[in-house]
């Protein structure tokens, strides 16, 4: 059986996505007594602190995706509006050429 050390460097360890099957690995293989409850609320306390730091870090890049596609809606209405005043102009020459 593993030492609370070794359940916390390998909890650290675990990639983002994992974190919630090894909260459940670890529920399932540390033993329920009064010795190791405080250890395993302490595991259970970092597994939640790492779910946080994931959404944290999720949050962010969803900011960042926000930002990048509001730049590129601005763009693109530019572009949309210099197109319609072409499309405009086109269309009075073409009338006058008549």
């Amino acid at each position: 059986m593993m030492g609370l050390k070794g359940l916390l460097s390998r909890a650290v360890s675990e990639e983002p996505a994992d974190v919630w099957t090894a909260s459940i690995r670890f529920r399932s293989v540390l033993p329920i007594s009064t010795v190791w409850e405080s250890e395993r609320n302490n595991v259970i306390i970092l597994l939640v602190w790492c779910r946080k730091k994931q959404a944290s870090a999720e949050a962010k890049r969803l900011n960042l995706i926000q930002e990048e596609l509001q730049k590129l809606d601005q763009r693109l209405s530019g572009d949309v509006s210099i197109i319609r005043n072409q499309i405009e102009s086109a269309s009075i020459e073409f009338l006058e050429a008549q």
